[in-house]
């Protein structure tokens, strides 16, 4: 069960109640409650935070540059942070890195993506993609070079248009859509 925003939920008596069931009921179904929500202070204030942290042994934390300003660390320590941790939150890179706590351990993971890979699955908001679908519609085929000039990533634009003109121009092989 993904419950996306998160936060939604818990405002709501009906579904907090309904989610709490589920964090105690799902594993013995062989199933699993996956919550994402901007702020710890979303799940701490929600009623049902014992049964969230207790069955959540798994969390993964987003890079905060405000971890350790007193309002956010509180939050951080009732999820056992300790300094170091908060230092590495407070450092750490957004949509780059995340701070994984799981009961094998805990561990600051690197995305690992590029600015090619960055420049599709980095899309947030609606004007951006918006943008990027009027681009689709313009340059059809070849929109992913566009795109990517569009960018600032030219030079990868021209591999990337250089690669495509070649696979077409192989005998045998079917153009790419």
């Amino acid at each position: 069960m993904l419950l996306d925003e998160a936060w939604s939920y818990l405002k709501h008596d009906l579904f907090r109640e309904r989610m709490r069931d589920w964090l105690k009921t799902m594993r013995k179904q062989n199933g699993v409650v996956v919550m994402a929500t901007q702020q710890l202070s979303d799940i701490l204030s929600s009623g049902i935070s014992d049964a969230i942290l207790e069955a959540c042994p798994t969390k993964n934390l987003l890079p905060n540059a405000e971890s350790k300003s007193p309002n956010s660390r509180a939050c951080y320590e009732l999820v056992g942070l300790n300094q170091r941790e908060l230092d590495i939150l407070q450092t750490s890179i957004p949509k780059q890195h995340y701070y994984v706590v799981s009961p094998l351990g805990r561990r600051l993971v690197d995305m690992g993506v590029g600015k090619v890979a960055w420049s599709f699955v980095g899309v947030d908001g609606r004007e951006e993609r918006l943008l990027m679908e009027q681009i689709r519609k313009q340059f059809g085929d070849g929109w992913r070079s566009e795109w990517l000039r569009f960018r600032g990533l030219g030079s990868w634009a021209d591999y990337l248009r250089r690669i495509a003109t070649e696979f077409e121009g192989d005998s045998g092989c079917a153009k790419a859509s």
